[in-house]
């Protein structure tokens, strides 16, 4: 419907890339080999692409160039700044910003001229060699990846003194400066130390990008092809854009620039671009949240309806067998009723029972104490008697002791009336054999003595 809309009322619409491809199969080519004569470079920056390199042909007497795409075998037999001949095909490749770019397809060569180059531009080569082996820094990514998060990233601007600002190139930075931070500085860039001096300072002052603006013209070369200068500038902490020049011009700093934009106006066509690109990603990152967000929220919702349902249903069943579970209650309160009178009639009999066995047990205690009592007593006796029993056997054993002396006092005497008597027993033998009355007599005493002893020990 809208395709009928668009062709009845309002002429045909293009986009910008169907204009280029338009364009680009109305620009003939030579359907033949072609050849072509210049000064070959090659890119530092280009890799191995199946074979094939992207390098540059340019002309002896002017700066134009084309890009050649050459194979290994041929490019490992030319050096930088030979005068050559180059055979192949040309084509047609779309690039942004409306540019159709020409490729020479190279299939053979005759080298002209060896080391046609300069010393000076020797020592460019060198420098850019040195370049690319420092590597370029993505300055798309760092000023994107700062504007992404709402932040301003600062830019010095280096303009040539007394330069007039190109129109273009100013309605870029005032379209862009509402989210980035221009500090404009001016120096003369005919004078190399001081053009140096000044970028030198400028990288010391934490700025995220440096930019070089100026437009072509007269001393462009001299100036911006200057191996000193283009030396300091590769030597950089803060990245290096360029709009150096007019479209035709190709001043070296270009090549060795970490953003290289051609032109002023393309410079700030390229911050406004910048700026715009990132807060469409910005609010296209918002719609895709708020989608997330939406379809989140929808999910929950329908979650939730779903856990509601599940719960009405479960509350119908719930209601659905209340009736029946009040009725199981009113029937477990009845038997639970039954259960508890029997328990409080065992309990009345348990605490009848209780109370005649606590009488029970009271009688048996004052039973028990008047036992008690009784031993008590007893005991109390039994102690006095055994209190007596000891004081007389403590008085017996002092008479045993003191028998016992006496005893040992008479077996002694006995001992020593035994000595005597045997004494004068062998006395009267020797003496007189017939004093028998004597002997006789001696000999009761003897007798009477033993049984005074035997009666001691008796006692």
């Amino acid at each position: 419907m809208v395709d009928s809309v668009t062709s009845a009322h309002f002429p045909v619409i293009y986009t910008p890339q169907e204009v280029l491809s338009i364009f680009r199969e109305q620009l003939r080519t030579p359907a033949k080999v072609v050849v072509l004569e210049g000064i070959y470079y090659q890119n530092p920056r280009s890799g191995n692409y199946g074979g094939y390199f992207y390098d540059v042909l340019r002309g002896q007497n002017d700066t134009f160039e084309i890009k050649v795409i050459i194979p290994l075998a041929i490019r490992e037999r030319l050096n930088n700044g030979t005068l050559v001949q180059l055979a192949g095909t040309i084509s047609k490749e779309i690039r942004n910003q409306s540019i159709i770019e020409l490729q020479f397809h190279v299939t053979r060569y005759d080298v002209i001229q060896e080391d046609i180059v300069t010393d000076q531009q020797q020592q460019l080569l060198q420098l850019l060699s040195e370049k690319s082996a420092c590597g370029y820094r993505n300055v798309d990514s760092l000023l994107e990846s700062i504007l992404f998060r709402n932040d301003r990233p600062r830019v010095a601007l280096l303009f040539a003194s007394g330069s007039i600002t190109d129109v273009d190139f100013q309605r870029g930075l005032e379209a862009a400066s509402s989210h980035i931070d221009f500090v404009k500085h001016d120096v003369a860039f005919a004078q190399i130390s001081r053009f140096i001096e000044k970028i030198v300072a400028l990288d010391k002052d934490r700025y995220h990008v440096l930019a070089i603006v100026r437009g072509g013209g007269s001393g462009i070369n001299e100036v911006f092809n200057t191996p000193e200068l283009i030396k300091s500038l590769i030597k950089l902490n803060t990245p290096l854009v360029c709009g150096v020049g007019h479209p035709e011009e190709k001043p070296f700093i270009g090549r060795i620039a970490d953003k290289d934009l051609g032109t002023p106006s393309l410079l700030g066509v390229y911050f406004k671009e910048l700026v715009n690109r990132v807060l469409e990603q910005r609010e296209k990152s918002r719609a895709v949240l708020v989608e997330q967000v939406k379809k989140q929220y929808q999910e929950r919702i329908l979650s939730a309806e779903k856990q509601n349902k599940e719960l009405q249903d479960k509350f119908a069943a719930l209601s659905k067998n209340q009736e029946d579970n009040q009725k199981n209650h009113t029937e477990q309160m009845r038997l639970s009723e039954i259960r508890n009178k029997e328990l409080q009639d065992k309990i009345v009999v348990i605490n009848k029972n209780f109370e005649e066995q606590i009488k029970a047990m009271q009688k048996q205690y004052e039973t028990t104490n008047r036992q008690l009592k009784v031993y008590e007593e007893q005991a109390k006796t039994s102690n006095e008697n055994f209190s007596k029993i000891q004081q007389t056997n403590n008085e017996l054993q002092k008479s045993l002791s003191k028998l016992n002396a006496q005893n040992t006092q008479a077996a002694k005497d006995l001992a020593d009336a035994k000595v005597y008597a045997a004494q004068l027993e062998q006395q009267l033998k020797q003496k007189n054999k017939g004093c028998f009355g004597l002997i006789a007599m001696i000999i009761s005493f003897i007798g009477l003595a033993c049984s005074l002893v035997y009666a001691c020990l008796l006692i």
